[in-house]
C-alpha cells in the first residue's frame, strides 16, 4: 500500500519508458550476481544443505529404472556418498509425475546435475517474472513488461528472504511456481493450454496446489484444461510408477506419505497454516488428508458463493483458492512465493484491507529477520518460530482477499438483510467497492 508520499515519487517516474526498464534489469542483474552468484558457482552438490541430494538421488533411480520410493533410494545415497541430515536417508515424497522433472537429473553426476539445476533455477526466476509481470498488466498495473520483470526478480532475490533458501538448498520451488503464474495466466486470458500445463508443474507440489487444481476444476471455464493436466499427471505418474511395479511403487509412495510429518522439519509445529494453530493450541495434530478434505470443502464453499456474472470472477476464485489451500495445508516459508504476483494486486489496490494484504506480504517476505529481531532461535531445522509468524501471515492474506474480492460472496454469508429477507449482497458491494477503489 502506497503513502501518499511514495505514491507521489512513484508518479514523477514514467513505468513505461523503455530506459527505466533496462536500469531495473541493469539493478536485477546485479543483484541476482551479488547474493545468488555465489550460490551459481559455488561448491556441488554443496555438502550441506541436502535437499538437492533427494531430488538428484531420485532421478538417478529413475534413469537405473529403480523405483525411488523404495530402499533404492537410501541404497543411492550410500552408494555415491550423498550427505542427509537424518541416520538414514528419508523417503522420497514427490509425486511419481515429478519423474518429468527429476529423472534428467539422474543422467548426469551429482556436481554437474547440482550446477545445472542451479542454472536452471535462475532460468525459472527469469520465466515466474516475465509471467509475473504479464498477469500484474493484464490486471491494469500501467509499468512496462521489462520493468514489471525486473521488480518481481528484485523482490524474489533481495526482499524475500525464502529467495536465498531456494537458491542455497537448490530446490524446486520456482518451478511449482511457474505453474502456479501458468494456470492463473490461462484463466486471465481464457487460454486452455497454460491451466493444462500448470496444473501439470503446479502439482508437483500437492501442498501447494492440490487446492488450487480443485478450484480450477470447479470453473466451468477451465474444467476442460484442469482434466487435460490432470491427465498428464496420471500418464506420467503411471511412467514414474512403472520401475518396481505400478501397484507395488504406489504402495511404496504412499507409505513414504505416512511418515512424511514424523520428520520434525515436517511436524505441524514447525509448518505454517492452520494446522499449526490447532496443534498449539489443542495439542491435537491433524493428518494431511483430513487438512486436504477441509480444504477442498471451503473451495467448493466459495465456489457456490461466487458471483458468475462479474467479469473478473474466475480470476479472483482461482487466487483466492491458492490462498485456502496454503492456509489448510501445512507450509514451509518458501512456499509463500507463490503468492506474490496475487498478492501485490490486493496491495495495489487502494482499500484499507490493502493494508492487511501489505503486512501479510511483508511478515512472509522477512519471516527470518523477525526471527532474528525477537531473538529467537535461528537454527534452519527449527522452523517454530517462522511457522508462528507465516500462520498469522496466511490468515491476514486470507482475511484481505476476501474482502477484496467483490465477486467472491464470502463475507456476505455472515450479514442480514432484516429488511427484505433477501440474499445478502456480495462485500463490498459494488457501489462501496467503487468507492474502495477511488480512494
Amino acid at each position: 500500500m502506497m503513502t501518499p508520499n511514495t505514491a507521489s515519487a512513484a508518479s514523477r517516474i514514467d513505468w513505461l519508458s523503455p530506459a527505466t526498464g533496462r536500469l531495473l534489469f541493469l539493478a536485477a542483474f546485479l543483484a541476482g550476481a551479488a547474493i545468488i552468484g555465489p550460490l551459481i558457482i559455488g561448491h556441488h552438490p554443496r555438502p550441506f544443505p541436502a535437499d538437492f541430494n533427494h531430488l538428484w538421488a531420485a532421478g538417478k533411480a529413475w534413469t537405473l529404472w529403480q523405483s525411488p520410493y523404495g530402499p533404492g533410494h537410501a541404497a543411492i545415497f550410500e552408494a555415491y556418498g550423498l550427505i542427509h541430515t537424518h541416520d538414514v536417508p528419508p523417503p522420497f515424497f514427490y509425486p511419481p509425475h515429478s519423474i518429468a522433472l527429476f529423472a534428467p537429473l539422474g543422467l548426469f553426476p551429482p556436481a554437474a546435475a547440482s550446477f545445472i539445476f542451479a542454472v536452471l533455477n535462475v532460468a525459472a526466476l527469469g520465466v515466474s517474472s516475465v509471467l509475473a509481470a504479464n498477469l500484474l498488466r493484464h490486471g491494469g498495473l500501467q509499468v512496462s513488461r521489462l520493468a514489471l520483470a525486473s521488480l518481481h526478480a528484485i523482490a524474489i532475490v533481495v526482499f524475500w528472504n525464502a529467495g536465498c533458501v531456494i537458491f542455497a538448498h537448490n530446490i524446486a520451488t520456482l518451478f511449482i511456481y511457474i505453474g502456479v503464474l501458468l494456470a492463473l495466466r490461462g484463466v486471465q486470458t481464457k487460454r486452455s493450454a497454460p491451466v493444462a500445463a500448470g496444473v501439470f508443474l503446479a502439482l508437483i507440489s500437492p501442498q501447494i496446489a492440490a487446492a488450487f487444481a480443485f478450484s480450477l476444476l470447479l470453473l466451468k471455464q477451465t474444467r476442460p484444461a484442469a482434466i487435460a493436466g490432470g491427465a498428464m499427471v496420471a500418464a506420467f505418474s503411471l511412467i514414474g510408477l512403472a520401475p518396481g511395479g505400478v501397484v507395488a511403487s504406489l504402495g511404496a509412495f504412499l507409505e513414504n506419505l505416512s511418515v512424511y510429518a514424523s520428520y520434525p522439519e515436517n511436524a505441524h509445529s514447525n509448518q505454517s497454516g492452520v494446522g499449526f494453530f490447532i496443534e498449539k493450541l489443542t495439542g491435537l495434530s491433524l493428518s494431511a488428508p483430513l487438512l486436504l478434505a477441509c480444504a477442498a470443502g471451503a473451495v467448493a464453499f466459495v465456489r457456490s458463493r461466487l458471483l458468475e456474472s462479474e467479469a473478473r470472477a474466475p480470476f479472483e476464485f482461482a487466487a483466492f483458492s491458492l490462498i485456502l489451500g496454503l492456509f489448510f495445508m501445512p507450509s514451509l516459508n518458501h512456499y509463500y512465493v507463490v503468492l506474490t504476483p496475487v498478492a501485490a494486486g490486493y496491495v495495489l489496490k487502494s482499500a484499507r484491507m490493502s493494508l492487511v494484504a501489505f503486512a501479510a506480504l511483508a511478515i512472509h517476505m522477512r519471516a527470518w529477520d523477525l526471527i532474528a529481531a525477537f531473538n529467537f532461535h535461528v537454527w534452519f531445522q527449527d522452523r517454530n518460530n517462522s511457522a508462528t509468524f507465516d500462520s498469522l501471515a496466511i490468515l491476514m492474506m486470507l482475511t484481505a482477499a476476501a474482502a477484496l474480492s467483490p465477486s467472491l460472496g464470502i463475507a456476505a454469508f455472515w450479514r442480514r438483510n432484516s429488511a427484505s429477507g433477501a440474499r445478502p449482497k456480495p462485500f463490498p458491494v459494488a457501489s462501496d467497492h467503487d468507492q474502495l477503489m477511488k480512494r
